[in-house]
């Protein structure tokens, strides 16, 4: 199977691990955020690591799902989600050396390098024909 079909689960692996690791990393804060009722509830240095860490969760959500729906209507992933997956992991890197912003580095290149298939809309159609 071609990296283009890998790459959106890839992305959304990256997504769940991120989500499991802030739970895993502030046990205490992520409970106290929720038993709290989340509104308002990040009001300090480790609430507000925690909260940036779900958002970094569900964006890479959002572009795993993006990229499924890409790969299945055109059977490619756009180059620009892969320069903007690099550009994000290079920044991130250079701000936090020792983080995960490499993943996010190799997670771009292989978007880049990443060929087009043909599309799974389009082979189920050829194949209903």
């Amino acid at each position: 199977m071609r990296l283009t079909r890998w790459l959106p689960a890839l992305t959304t692996g990256l997504a769940v691990l991120h989500l499991i690791w802030v739970v895993a990393d502030l046990p205490d804060e992520v409970g106290s955020m929720l038993s709290e009722g989340f509104v308002g509830t990040s009001n300090n240095d480790s609430r507000d690591f925690a909260t940036w860490f779900f958002i970094g969760g569900l964006v890479l959500f959002m572009i795993g799902s993006t990229m499924r729906w890409s790969v299945r209507h055109f059977g490619r992933i756009p180059a620009h989600l892969g320069w903007w997956i690099l550009g994000i992991g290079i920044f991130d890197t250079l701000l936090e050396p020792d983080g995960g912003g490499y993943a996010m580095v190799l997670l771009g290149c292989l978007t880049l390098a990443a060929r087009p298939i043909e599309p799974i809309r389009q082979a189920e159609h050829d194949r209903a024909s």
